[in-house]
């Protein structure tokens, strides 16, 4: 019993003896405990951001979504915009805009006259008066208003309220994508709508096949082109922007 003791006593001592040959020594652990925690730092330094506390994604998605419905109306975002520099015209262009400003608001159902001050307020970079314009443009054609009608609309809501997609475009907009779904301009709205309420992801989606198959000469096109990289970032997808080519031998025969 004694030497059998013995021999367990031995053959535990040696095992004790070669887990401390093999552990690392303290000096080592704090070493690369201190390598782990600088690693740390600095990767949080490029990505994180101090101070901003969790971000699930379920939370940001609410957020977002807490933001679309919140946001103000036409009216308010438009008496927030940046004023607009009048261009300097001739005397002889004003006077004649002056006289549509006087005259068409007394022939009510004057087509012509409601399209053409549309056109020359916004000329005159007068847009909410642009928009008011417009706005009885597509109430006189009624149904038979077109989605380039409405895209004129949106067009200039969008600029009068200095870039921003109000509650009411927004429904302008998914009227164009109800009778056209791949409607450049419209998908470009859209997109910026998500992009501008913290879903880049969205937008992402929306402003891809706008930039690969589009004019790069489209005010559309272009536009999403210099913010689909951020909002790729922002979505977490690698992307590439691709390049603009020029015409091919085939385009310059036609």
């Amino acid at each position: 019993a004694r030497l059998e003791v013995q021999r367990r006593l031995l053959a535990a001592d040696g095992r004790s003896s070669n887990v401390a040959a093999s552990a690392p020594s303290p000096v080592l652990a704090v070493g690369i405990l201190a390598v782990l925690i600088a690693a740390g730092l600095v990767g949080y330094w490029q990505l994180g951001a101090i101070g901003y506390p969790d971000l699930p994604l379920k939370s940001r998605i609410a957020m977002s979504e807490e933001m679309r419905l919140g946001r103000p109306n036409q009216v308010a975002m438009e008496a927030a915009a940046r004023p607009q520099i009048t261009p300097e015209v001739p005397a002889d262009y004003l006077a004649s805009v002056e006289q549509l400003r006087k005259m068409v608001p007394t022939r009510s159902d004057d087509l012509k006259g409601w399209e053409l001050l549309s056109y020359h307020e916004a000329q005159m970079r007068n847009f909410p008066a642009a928009v008011d314009a417009q706005a009885q443009v597509l109430e006189l054609k009624d149904e038979a208003a077109t989605n380039e009608d409405r895209r004129v609309m949106v067009d200039l809501m969008v600029t009068a309220a200095d870039g921003l997609v109000s509650p009411e475009t927004e429904l302008i907009v998914r009227q164009i994508l109800a009778k056209d779904a791949a409607n450049q301009a419209a998908n470009y709205y859209y997109g910026a709508l998500y992009y501008q309420t913290d879903r880049a992801d969205i937008a992402f989606r929306l402003w891809q096949p706008i930039v690969a198959d589009g004019d790069p000469q489209s005010y559309y096109v272009a536009a999403a082109r210099s913010q689909i990289e951020d909002a790729a970032f922002r979505a977490g997808v690698k992307y590439t922007l691709p390049e603009v080519r020029g015409p091919s031998a085939a385009d310059i025969a036609n």
